[in-house]
């Protein structure tokens, strides 16, 4: 069985086959003190060897030895100025600062992945915001344009009406003028036809009287020119 004193000296303490069950479930006893190295007194609790079975080793030069590295117990306790108690303390300690390093990654590396999803998240987000805006920025635009057009409809309607509306004055004030136009023209044939009428009538009345102009016949010519201008309005009417 070798362990090492606190100098890092190698001992050997020679323990037989035929007790090698009872160091492995107790471990081989000696007094410390006897040891220069490990830090015990005389009046110091005996130590106790205990083999770590996964180290076995035969000795090249003497194949009827083998070694075994074993660890320092007192008390049934770790003793404390033991080499490679310490190695095992600090190795568990490393493998726990390791695990808490590794769990601290851990967590790291999950709070950078949920950021990132975070981020991912707020950036589908803003990108599902962008696109609701611009739908609804082209669905206002079509409503403008839109109503641009009706307007631009109701425009032309009114547009069209007035043209019809003036058109339509024109046209009536074109009649009116060829009314008016053939009233006067009616009043200048009425007229002319009236002059003519009444130079006949005087004509006749001249030449079957020339020798009685007196006021009987005067007023009868008269009376006849009368009613031959009322017959021939109501007759054109």
């Amino acid at each position: 069985m070798q362990f090492i004193d606190i100098n890092g000296a190698a001992k050997v303490k020679m323990v037989p086959v035929s007790h090698f069950d009872d160091v492995i479930d107790e471990g081989a006893g000696f007094a410390g003190a006897a040891v220069m190295g490990l830090g015990q007194g005389p009046h110091s609790h005996d130590m106790l060897a205990r083999v770590d079975l996964d180290t076995y080793t035969v000795i090249p030069w003497d194949q009827g030895i083998v070694r075994f590295a074993a660890d320092l117990f007192v008390d049934d306790e770790p003793y404390m100025f033991d080499p490679r108690q310490h190695l095992k303390k600090t190795l568990k300690d490393l493998e726990s600062q390791r695990i808490k390093e590794r769990e601290g990654q851990i967590l790291s590396e999950r709070e950078e992945q949920k950021a990132k999803e975070e981020e991912l998240r707020l950036k589908e987000q803003q990108q599902k915001t962008k696109e609701r805006e611009e739908w609804a920025r082209k669905k206002q635009q079509a409503a403008e344009e839109e109503e641009q057009k009706l307007i631009e409809e109701e425009l032309k309607l009114k547009k069209e009406e007035e043209q019809r509306e003036l058109e339509a004055k024109i046209e009536e004030e074109k009649r009116i003028k060829e009314e008016e136009e053939r009233l006067r023209q009616w009043e200048i044939k009425f007229d002319e036809e009236q002059k003519k009428r009444e130079e006949e009538l005087i004509r006749k009345f001249y030449k079957n009287n020339e020798k009685d102009r007196t006021n009987i016949g005067y007023f009868i010519i008269l009376g006849e020119l009368r009613y031959i201008y009322w017959i021939t309005i109501f007759s054109d009417k």
